[in-house]
């Protein structure tokens, strides 16, 4: 009855975190496409993983963490040798869904939903009065911090940072506690710990900073197993000790030959964004492995003096501890330039997550000095209450992990919200995406590639990531190529280096539905680079109107401006360009349509504007200046050779963020929405 309760448990509430959250994206992080491309060439290429001998004889030491289509594969860089484990679930899913994005999707929703569900298990798993004390300041805690405090627990990895990786493999970490938990009951802590051998070997397969936490895990077990073996004569045995030594000897010589290894340890040198809320660093993550470490030895305390032996205190203990102080290790060899703060930052999650569930326990298990029943969970017996409780718990738990928000992409930066992305238009993206590789994009010559640039509608932040993952899984294209042109500028610098380019029909740029496109399907075109260097070349000249809200812009136009938006573009610095081409045109005049950023303190900007070295304009802009009225500028007497360089400069442009706005650092002077030559 347990296990059928148990397993309905996992069942029906992940699946609803699925379907509730199965179209919303909120992160516009590159790594979803660096995910995404290896799930997606493992989809292409299952013999790789069936036939390892086809594999060059100095890779097949490792040939699960390497492709054995082309080598090397310029598309995938460090993701060639990156474990795959939960690539390959992904890809899995994705063959059943005929979509490889909705097999990431499932997979990653699928893993928060088990880690989060597995907490409460083993919360629950712990003596009746124990149990529901725990759980009741969990979910108080939880609360606290979900409303509050806003800490990065697990399912926070896949906000703004994309974390795949490690959120699946943290699923099998918390799902392997439950196990292992459950083996000592029955069998004894020399069997649980061999147990976690294989299965740290196979979550290396995915990740390694779980996988390394487990290892830890193993350590403690077994050095409890000793001592316990050596203050209890009655049960001394030489035989048993010497074989609770050996179990952590082969574990850390498994985990150190393991392939996995050598590729984690080599990428962990590589230095990210990573920045955890309301914890600074390096003090914040170093007080926090010491907190951590300080309730692991008081949990550790409280159940060593309890004749009821709570196995579940026991375990979180070991882990906590094993958790901090892998953390503070990872800290030593970055400060010798042996690591990075990147890796460093990443076991916050894992920190901040087990802090939450010790003090849950402390609280009853200090409180609590005898326990008179020994019924272990209110899903064992007939309890109607006391599931459906527990159910109600989980399903809150579940909703508040992570933000359910669908819609446009955005990052408002005064509460904080996530991007979020409706995950459907990515996968009817993919679709269409996928008919045209298999059926109209023929094969590069050498020394050109294939791309796919302008996409969809979203605004750049994300609309670039999107391009960058179709570019290098469908497109094939080498990542240190597109990941400038695409993925940093959303243009292609040089369009020689090109041979097909796949864009949306209606992209002013890269699109086209008439006789440039060699190919359409629906809204996505291609077009022959040719045809697209013509089209460029004649949309640097200087026109008549340039709506900067509406109209591409090449970013070799553009100096000291931030991304388009609704309204235009605004100026990120002090200073500002706009350069166009003339031709055999020459001007009369010039309008620009601009408003400044004002609030709060800051009641007016001044500008001045400068054409082809010659001051042009120069005023102060208040709050009351009617924004419709543009700036006239006489370029009559401006002297002109074969362009026009109008230049901003705005000595009081000033962040939202120091004005008390929001978080933006921008500095922002003025928004630009339209310029018009005459």
């Amino acid at each position: 009855m347990f296990r059928i309760n148990y397993l309905l448990w996992f069942l029906i509430l992940p699946g609803f975190f699925i379907l509730f959250n199965i179209d919303s994206l909120w992160t516009d992080s590159i790594d979803v496409a660096h995910h995404y491309a290896l799930a997606y060439r493992i989809s292409e290429q299952w013999w790789s993983l069936a036939y390892p001998d086809t594999i060059p004889s100095d890779m097949s030491g490792q040939w699960w963490l390497t492709t054995a289509f082309v080598f090397p594969d310029p598309t995938l860089a460090e993701m060639i040798f990156y474990p795959r484990g939960g690539h390959i679930i992904a890809a899995i899913i994705g063959a059943i869904f005929n979509s490889t994005f909705i097999g990431i999707q499932i997979t990653i929703l699928a893993s928060i939903a088990i880690i989060w569900l597995s907490i409460l298990v083993i919360l629950n798993s712990m003596p009746r009065r124990i149990a529901s004390v725990a759980l009741l300041s969990f979910f108080i805690l939880f609360l606290i911090n979900a409303f509050i405090f806003h800490f990065d627990v697990h399912g926070d990895e896949a906000l703004g940072n994309f974390f795949y990786s490690q959120v699946v493999a943290h699923a099998f970490l918390y799902l392997s506690l439950i196990f292992t938990m459950h083996i000592e009951k029955k069998h004894g802590a020399l069997l649980a710990a061999v147990s976690l051998v294989p299965i740290m070997l196979f979550i290396a397969t995915i990740h390694l900073l779980p996988a390394v936490q487990i290892l830890g895990l193993i350590g403690g077990i077994t050095a409890i197993k000793i001592f316990t073996t050596y203050k209890n004569r009655e049960d001394f045995s030489k035989l048993k000790i010497v074989v609770a030594a050996i179990i952590p000897i082969a574990s850390i010589v498994g985990l150190v030959f393991h392939p996995s290894f050598s590729a984690m340890r080599t990428i962990a040198t590589h230095d990210g964004s990573l920045e955890l809320h309301n914890i600074p660093y390096p003090i914040g993550i170093i007080v926090l492995s010491i907190l951590v470490f300080l309730t692991s030895f008081v949990l550790f305390v409280q159940w060593a003096r309890r004749k009821d032996n709570i196995i579940e205190a026991k375990y979180l203990a070991i882990y906590g501890a094993a958790t901090s102080a892998m953390c503070m290790l990872q800290y030593v060899l970055t400060y010798y330039d042996m690591g990075s703060d990147y890796a460093v930052k990443k076991y916050g999650f894992s920190l901040l997550t087990v802090i939450l569930i010790q003090l849950s326990m402390l609280v009853p298990i200090m409180a609590i000095k005898s326990n008179n029943s020994k019924t272990n969970s209110v899903l064992s017996d007939s309890n109607v209450t006391g599931k459906i409780t527990l159910y109600v718990f989980g399903l809150i738990v579940l909703l508040l992990v992570i933000p359910n928000k669908k819609g446009h992409p955005h990052f408002n930066a005064s509460n904080q919200s996530h991007v979020h992305f409706d995950v459907s238009n990515i996968v009817e993206l993919e679709k269409k995406i996928t008919d045209l590789s298999y059926n109209e994009i023929p094969q590069p010559p050498a020394g050109k590639s294939n791309v796919v640039i302008g996409l969809g509608d979203a605004p750049n932040e994300i609309h670039y990531v999107i391009d960058f993952l179709f570019s290098i899984a469908f497109a094939k294209t080498p990542r240190n190529l597109v990941l400038y042109d695409v993925y940093l500028t959303g243009e292609l610098s040089d369009v020689n280096k090109y041979y097909k380019i796949i864009s949306s029909s209606d992209n002013p740029i890269y699109g086209s539905s008439d006789s440039c496109a060699s190919s359409v399907l629906g809204n996505t075109s291609i077009i022959d680079s040719l045809c697209l260097k013509r089209r460029i070349e004649s949309i640097k000249f200087c026109k008549n109107s340039l709506d900067f809200a509406k109209e591409f812009v090449f970013s070799s136009s553009l100096q000291g401006f931030s991304y388009w938006e609704d309204h235009g573009r605004w100026t990120n610095s002090r200073t500002a360009r706009f350069m166009c081409l003339t031709g055999r045109n020459r001007y009369n005049s010039v309008e620009l349509e601009m408003v400044p950023f004002i609030f709060g303190m800051l009641k007016s900007q001044r500008l001045e504007i400068s054409v082809n070295g010659i001051q042009a304009y120069q005023d102060s802009i208040s709050i009351g200046r009617n924004s419709n009225d543009p700036i006239i500028i006489d370029l009559t007497n401006i002297p002109v050779s074969d362009e026009y360089i109008i230049e901003f400069n705005m000595p009081d442009a000033t962040s939202p963020k120091e004005v008390g706005l929001n978080l933006d650092k921008r500095e922002l002077g003025f928004s630009i929405r339209r310029i018009t030559f005459h």
